[in-house]
């Protein structure tokens, strides 16, 4: 009844028909053009735009699309005449367990007593997985002489009636700045493998003094690449404790200079202390802020060249 009505009232004035169907006609060419826009947000990834590749949508199709890398036709997996890295046996074990023989597998008869011809070998690979308690005791005594009372010196790396091991230590840095296992995680693996309860707070500290010992080391590292003849620079989004903070880099085919900020830019470059002083050849992406720097040349990577070309 109601596809009646609405019938017999557009009949009546054909006219209306006629600017009913324009009218939805430009709707829906604006929702097409609407739907196009937010399709193009969308699928806008480090690949197509100026967002670093931890921003971008991981739209396997998308990279796949844009892969500059031509395939190989090799089967996955270890190659031909790939060497391998299957286990060989030590020359010196940690332990070595005998397997006697008592009686003969065929008669039964005793041969305990029977000289052995030879041994056939096999080795297990494992860890001990467990924690070593040291204590250190420092002597007191008393001078007969003077009176005074003497106490031994601690070494110098005890410094806390009770502390973790320079090795725990070492293991945690590593498990955090180079695995990039969380900081609660680590404490889980402690006690889990290790029986020690390891707090985050303790794993800062020790990040924080492995950074201090090391600035000699990044400072060389830093006046090294500032001589260098050509350095690739790059920057990518990194996640600090929620909020977008960037990640610098500056290397060569052996050395690496990594900086942390919150500016993606040249603020964060300037500060970073290399391109300002760098005289040769600096090969990037084309972000903007780079040819700030008019005191050395710049090339542009050729993968970026594809990906803009593609």
């Amino acid at each position: 009844m109601k596809s009646e009505k609405f019938l017999s009232s557009y009949l009546s004035n054909p006219m209306d028909i006629v600017d009913h169907i324009a009218s939805l006609d430009t709707e829906l060419t604006n929702a097409k053009e609407e739907t196009q826009n937010l399709k193009a947000l969308l699928n806008q990834n480090s690949q197509n735009s100026d967002k670093p590749p931890s921003n971008g949508f991981f739209n396997n199709k998308i990279y796949k699309s844009s892969n500059s890398r031509e395939l190989s036709g090799k089967l996955p997996g270890g190659q031909k005449g790939h060497p391998g890295s299957t286990l060989k046996m030590s020359k010196y074990p940690d332990e070595i367990i005998t397997n006697q023989l008592h009686n003969c597998k065929y008669c039964g008869e005793s041969i305990l007593e029977t000289k052995v011809k030879g041994h056939e070998k096999r080795q297990k690979f494992d860890i001990i997985i467990n924690h070593k308690v040291t204590e250190y005791r420092s002597e007191i005594k008393q001078c007969p002489y003077c009176g005074r009372k003497n106490k031994a010196d601690f070494p110098d790396n005890i410094t806390n009636p009770v502390q973790y091991g320079q090795r725990v230590l070492a293991i945690a840095v590593y498990l955090r700045n180079f695995q990039l296992i969380p900081y609660e995680r680590i404490s889980r693996t402690f006690k889990d493998f290790f029986g020690l309860t390891m707090s985050s707070a303790t794993v800062q500290k020790a990040e924080n003094k492995c950074s201090h010992n090391l600035k000699e080391v990044t400072n060389y590292i830093k006046n090294k690449l500032i001589k260098e003849y050509v350095i690739n620079c790059d920057e990518t989004g990194i996640n600090i404790n929620g909020k977008e903070h960037y990640c610098h880099v500056i290397s060569t085919g052996k050395l690496t200079f990594y900086f942390h900020h919150r500016n993606r830019g040249s603020i964060a470059m300037d500060k970073m202390g290399v391109l300002p002083r760098f005289r040769g050849v600096a090969v990037h992406d084309f972000w903007k802020p780079y040819f700030k720097y008019k005191k050395c040349e710049h090339a542009v990577c050729n993968v970026h060249i594809l990906r803009e070309l593609k």
